[in-house]
């Protein structure tokens, strides 16, 4: 009985302490995204909630940039100022 009870503690214990802490979100900013979320290659990003509904990021990015389908999230290309940058983005859960 009296390990059934060491057992049982040790696990709610265990179970309180949480492995992994969501960062803050209270604007948008730039840092790495390797330091936001595991997995995500190790380049400065610009971080931001998405307010929006569905799809919508994807519609807009789809109707104002009109990418190649098969590279839809990355190295579309842009202009600003005459001069070719490209963007790639990648959706998260947090």
């Amino acid at each position: 009985m009296r390990c059934v009870a060491i057992v049982f503690l040790s696990c709610m214990f265990v179970s309180c302490i949480p492995y992994a802490i969501a960062p803050k979100l209270d604007e948008n900013h730039i840092s790495l995204a390797k330091k936001f979320k595991k997995g995500l290659p190790r380049i400065n990003a610009y971080i931001f909630q998405d307010t929006k509904k569905a799809n919508e990021f994807f519609d807009y990015i789809d109707y104002k940039l009109q990418p190649n389908p098969d590279y839809f999230s990355s190295n579309i290309p842009i202009s600003i100022n005459n001069t070719t940058y490209y963007l790639s983005f990648y959706e998260v859960e947090r």
